[in-house]
């Protein structure tokens, strides 16, 4: 029912899950059908201008190119899926019956897998396993090196793996029945994963993944999809497309293989950088929610009840968009883009011009702050109202009239106002300054520190050093909170990995805990956000070995019930033959 709903939703040529404006026109085909009648192309290869493809219908593998069409490259196949391309005359092929074989040798290099899909790095062969769901690394000559995987859901579990790709030193795998890709090192050491649901988009059996340095195309021939993520794993547009394998890009141009359409598709692509895409709806929104953020901030200083979701949405979007996670970031613009943005700044407004109004009333400045007020400048008007509350400069009578003399010299004597005492300030910056140290808080002090010795010298700015000091303890103390919550988490879950039932798979927990504690301090909020997911996950596991214990205890049960049926039966049947025989004989 899922897989109908959703070929139902998306049947049309192309959907855009937001205005990405890529763009995708077919611009013809290569019909390897038309020559072979049995010809289903598969995985797909770049090298040197020319397009290599492995077919397990016909089966072959081939080449393409503009000056030299199709030509059919070798023909001594079970089943190829895949190759990769070291030079024209030396290519090495995923054949999912006879393994891993090099062109022109009529030796297998590695029998023992169901290959897949295969890669080449740092001199070794890297391989996805469909038959036994596992990856493998051989060395050139079919040496196992290393193995990843066993059949199943989990993390580290396959269940039958396609296409495997590497870039930039990383390891991608189309997880297809499992409906994900999973990422790895190159040593096979489990990163992350992405695919099925993410972003609203479903998956049904996907196959083949092409990297670039921007996206992911990932092909899924159950949906007839072609999918683009990008690099941080949003879904950002889909192209319906029939039974797509694979697809790769040359010159600009780009290449779906069918399968048993037994064509490849040629398309004209339209795709720029994610961040020019993003840029723009940042700039669209800027003005208004970047006056919101400033309200925001103004109101949480002044007490003033709102909505401080918006605010901290727009400045985590801001950050995404700076360390380059345009996905998460589009996202995130776009939920903000749907609230009433207008009507959260006019009621926040309202509450500001009412708070500061209420202020200046008791302001010598009264009638400046007004003024700034009805212009909107709240944080001015607020200076204002602070700086109004400063004690006045000292005044040096440097023109004695009266001439007053000391009783023992005739030095002319000085009316000198007594100095602020800042030794509270200087306490409180201390006692802060040691909690940021405690827990590795970066918060720059120095602005508070001037504050504090232009109170003794000038006694004009104590209100000023005050106000700023508060805010530091304000933002130090719920940072403080922040990790306190995190660290609790992170202890707990821990806990529930350590002290956990026998037998239980806490292995995505696991993964959540390492996510947990790396980001302890760098950002406590995202900290308890993966250690709550790992303590669900904890949750899951344990109801999972509940569920399969309880169908065990059934078992047994029904098992002992049958059994003893089956004892009383004989038994009943042992006692009937007695009394028949003993019949017999009294007869």
């Amino acid at each position: 029912m899922k897989k109908l709903i959703f070929l139902l939703l998306f049947s049309g040529l192309l959907f855009s899950i937001y205005p990405f404006n890529i763009s995708i026109n077919k611009t013809g085909n290569i019909s390897v059908q038309e020559h072979y009648n049995n010809a289903q192309p598969n995985f797909l290869f770049v090298f040197e201008n020319t397009l290599y493809f492995a077919d397990p219908g016909t089966p072959a593998i081939f080449s393409y190119s503009i000056e030299d069409n199709l030509t059919k490259k070798g023909s001594n196949y079970a089943s190829p899926q895949a190759l990769f391309v070291v030079k024209s005359n030396e290519i090495y092929v995923a054949d999912a019956d006879l393994g891993i074989k090099k062109q022109g040798s009529d030796s297998v290099i590695f029998d023992r897998a169901g290959a897949h899909g295969i890669s080449i790095y740092n001199n070794s062969l890297y391989v996805s396993d469909f038959r036994y769901n596992r990856l493998l690394i051989l060395s050139m000559k079919g040496e196992i090196e290393s193995m990843y995987g066993i059949e199943g859901v989990w993390t580290g579990q396959f269940k039958k793996p396609e296409d495997l790709q590497i870039f930039n030193d990383t390891v991608y795998v189309v997880n297809s029945e499992n409906l994900r890709v999973d990422v790895l090192t190159t040593n096979f050491t489990y990163l992350s994963s992405f695919g099925e649901g993410f972003g609203g988009i479903l998956l049904g059996k996907p196959t083949g993944i092409y990297v670039t340095e921007d996206y992911f195309f990932l092909s899924d021939p159950e949906f007839n999809q072609l999918v683009i993520y990008t690099k941080d794993y949003y879904p950002i547009f889909v192209y319906n497309i029939t039974n797509p394998r694979d697809a790769e890009i040359m010159n600009g141009t780009l290449y779906i293989s069918q399968g048993i359409e037994g064509t490849i598709t040629i398309a004209n692509i339209s795709i720029k950088k994610p961040e020019e895409y993003v840029q723009p709806l940042i700039n669209s929104m800027n003005s208004s929610f970047s006056k919101y953020y400033g309200y925001s901030q103004l109101a949480s200083t002044l007490n003033i009840s709102h909505n401080s979701t918006p605010a901290s949405q727009w400045n985590n979007a801001l950050f995404s968009f700076e360390i380059g996670n345009y996905g998460n970031t589009y996202y995130k613009l776009n939920d903000l883009n749907s609230l009433n943005i207008s009507k959260l700044n006019s009621d926040l407004q309202s509450k500001l011009n009412s708070k500061l109004t209420s202020l200046a009333q008791n302001s010598p400045a009264e009638t400046e702050i007004l003024s700034l007020i009805n212009k909107k400048d709240y944080s001015s008007a607020y200076d204002v109202y602070l700086i109004s509350l400063q004690p006045p400069p000292v005044q040096t009578n440097l023109t004695n009239t009266t001439n007053i003399t000391s009783p023992q010299n005739n030095t002319p004597q000085q009316n000198v106002s007594p100095a602020i005492d800042t030794s509270n300030l200087t306490a409180r910056l201390i006692e802060v300054e040691r909690i940021s140290d405690q827990y590795d808080i970066q918060y720059d002090f120095s602005a508070i520190e001037a504050a504090i010795l232009a109170v003794n010298s000038s006694q004009s700015s104590y209100s000023y050093a005050l106000y700023i000091l508060e805010i530091a303890e304000h933002n130090v103390t719920e940072s403080k909170k922040m990790m306190d919550t995190a660290s609790s988490k992170i202890v707990l879950l821990q806990g529930r990995i350590k002290n956990g039932w026998p037998f239980a798979d806490y292995s995505k927990s696991e993964i959540y805990l390492e996510s947990a504690e790396s980001f302890a301090h760098s950002d406590p909020g995202k900290s308890m956000e993966f250690a709550e997911k790992g303590i669900a996950a904890a949750d899951d596991a344990e109801r999972n070995l509940l569920i399969l214990a309880s169908g065990l205890v059934i078992a047994i049960i029904l098992g002992a019930l049958l059994f003893g049926s089956v004892v009383v039966l004989a038994i009943r049947k042992i006692i009937l033959k007695k009394k028949w025989q003993n019949y017999k004989k009294g007869k």
